[in-house]
């Protein structure tokens, strides 16, 4: 049995760079990837099947490796399309598929449709139905693949139309290809790309999602330092908090072989402490001095690091802890 014509229906922080930039428009619409899969296409296959389809049949038809994309493979297809077959039951489905493919043996557009054998009275025969001889690719792959060369990795970042991130979404890459999902085609956002060059470096691309065109990447050059909140620093001086939170933690560092120095603090609420207590930095014991007169004592400071901390009067000041038991579920409770 001859298939009449075989009709498609298609629905659905690196600055320097050692790649040329890849060619990124088909990601710009829905349309553009499809344009850009049909003209990959470079084989194709129409196969035939039944569950009671005997060995031996002449099911199946495929085209050699082709250029000219989809219009060229199908046309090959057409010639080909010719079946014989046999089945041991009238009454299972026939079912015919299409499929196209790029060079790689990866599928990129198919579709098919399945029904029973009809008996034709007049020739006394069981003949296709002709609405299976028009197979329709419906379908286009999800993701379509994309050869970049030196590709590693590959995400997307979808904004909103302010700027902020709806998503981000690492792609699949294998084998030199990025595959690209078509829902993702002409959104605000950007599409990010790393690539490995000859002497091994890491490049990152970036190209905009609704332009297909590579952004330039704003380089920042920064310092950044740590520190504790809640700790105070001084330096080869006296210690004196002023309107602190009482349970401020103060670091002395003493460079010089030894200083006089004054340690006071007042609280928020204009509370003074009682003593003051000290320790070296590496050591165990507090040295406790008592504030008797005003809000400060000064004290003979030998070279080193010395953690300070004031002694209040137990006016229970701090708030109680929130302690959270777990139920015997596994959550907080």
């Amino acid at each position: 049995m001859k298939a009449t014509f075989f009709a498609v229906a298609l629905l659905g922080f690196f600055t320097v760079t050692t790649f040329a930039q890849t060619d990124f428009t088909m990601i710009t619409s829905p349309a553009a990837l499809r344009s850009y899969a049909y003209g990959k296409v470079a084989r194709g296959q129409i196969s035939v099947g039944s569950r009671s389809m005997l060995n031996g049949s002449k099911n199946y038809v495929n085209t050699e490796l082709l250029s000219g994309g989809a219009t060229v493979v199908m046309a090959s297809l057409n010639e080909l399309a010719e079946f014989k077959y046999s089945v041991s039951d009238v009454r299972d489905p026939v079912g015919y598929w299409g499929y196209l493919m790029d060079e790689d043996w990866e599928t990129l557009f198919f579709g098919g449709q399945s029904a029973v054998l009809q008996f034709n009275d007049k020739t006394g025969r069981w003949i296709v139905p002709p609405e299976l001889e028009t197979i329709k690719l419906t379908t286009m792959v999800t993701q379509v693949p994309i050869k970049v060369k030196g590709i590693v990795s590959a995400r997307v970042i979808v904004r909103d139309a302010k700027g902020n991130v709806l998503r981000e979404d690492y792609l699949n890459v294998r084998n030199g290809k990025l595959y690209f999902p078509e829902g993702y085609t002409g959104r605000m956002g950007e599409l990010i790309v790393t690539k490995r060059s000859g002497d091994d470096s890491i490049v990152d691309e970036v190209y905009d999602l609704l332009t297909g065109k590579a952004n330039t990447p704003t380089s920042v050059n920064s310092r950044a330092y740590v520190s504790i909140e809640g700790v105070l620093n001084f330096f080869n001086s006296s210690v004196k908090l002023d309107r602190q939170p009482k349970d401020t933690l103060s670091i002395l560092t003493v460079t010089v072989d030894s200083m006089i120095a004054a340690f006071g603090a007042t609280a928020p609420g204009g509370e003074t402490p009682r003593a003051v207590l000290i320790r070296k930095s590496d050591g165990q014991s507090w040295y406790r001095q008592a504030i008797e007169i005003g809000d400060s004592v000064s004290l003979k400071i030998l070279a080193g690091e010395w953690h300070v901390i004031f002694e209040w009067e137990p006016d229970q000041y701090r708030e109680l802890p929130v302690v959270y038991h777990w139920d015997y579920d596994g959550g907080k409770g």
